[in-house]
């Protein structure tokens, strides 16, 4: 069994009431005080969204001392990997990146990044942006055809 970066000391023996159980049962949480590397516990592999709606991207990690997040973008253009940088439409929330009224510009790769003293995690998501077809007809000229028809068997 994994060792957890916290440990679980009692406060209270049992039995426990409804109001120990709301208050972890009777434990409380402690910190450990060593540094752990972050590990990514979960994330959001792909989201698809519409044109003109709002994508969320997670990127859930756990390391002592609490990591710090930073988020790329992996089809920038340039081959190296873009820094998300907070924007009009673009809000970094630490392990959350939020994008308003995506684009297609906006689907696209992107890396999750969480660092501490320990080391660095990071996890790739997708942004699908599912955008309306539109088709454009344009008619170069209209041309009038007469045509004769002959009854069959003359000859």
């Amino acid at each position: 069994m994994a060792s957890s970066p916290y440990q679980a000391i009692p406060t209270k023996q049992p039995p426990y009431s409804d109001e120990d159980c709301v208050n972890f049962c009777g434990y409380r949480v402690s910190e450990h005080r060593g540094i752990v590397a972050p590990a990514i516990v979960e994330h959001t592999g792909t989201v698809h969204v519409s044109q003109d709606e709002g994508a969320v991207l997670l990127c859930v990690s756990q390391g002592c001392p609490s990591p710090d997040y930073r988020w790329f973008n992996l089809n920038s253009g340039g081959g190296e990997p873009e820094p998300v940088l907070p924007g009009p439409r673009t809000r970094l929330l630490g392990p959350i990146l939020v994008i308003e009224a995506v684009t297609a510009e906006d689907a696209s790769m992107y890396r999750c990044s969480a660092s501490n003293a320990g080391g660095e995690a990071s996890a790739e998501l997708r942004l699908v942006v599912s955008t309306p077809l539109h088709v454009e007809v344009i008619l170069a000229q209209t041309r009038t055809w007469d045509l004769l028809i002959l009854p069959s068997g003359l000859s």
